[in-house]
């Protein structure tokens, strides 16, 4: 009969309960030394996540408002 399994929990779980979860300036910011349209494109990343919730809800929603847009001209 097989040896039933032991749990072994990864060890990155104690490091991320001392860490706490990441937050969204940690994460998405460019470095300092980056070209001005990184350091760009990442603050607007992070004002865009942090107005609608994630990038995936812009993306979700930026062509409905594109087409809104078009049709009012």
């Amino acid at each position: 009969m097989p040896e039933p399994l032991h749990y072994r929990p990864h060890p990155r779980i104690a490091e991320r309960k001392q860490a706490g979860p990441p937050k969204i300036t940690d994460v998405a910011t460019a470095p300092p030394d980056s070209a001005w349209y990184t350091r760009f494109n990442a603050n607007l990343a992070v004002v865009i996540t942090k107005g609608v919730g994630t990038m995936w809800c812009a993306y979700a929603f930026a062509p409905s408002r594109s087409q809104r847009a078009t049709i009012r001209n």
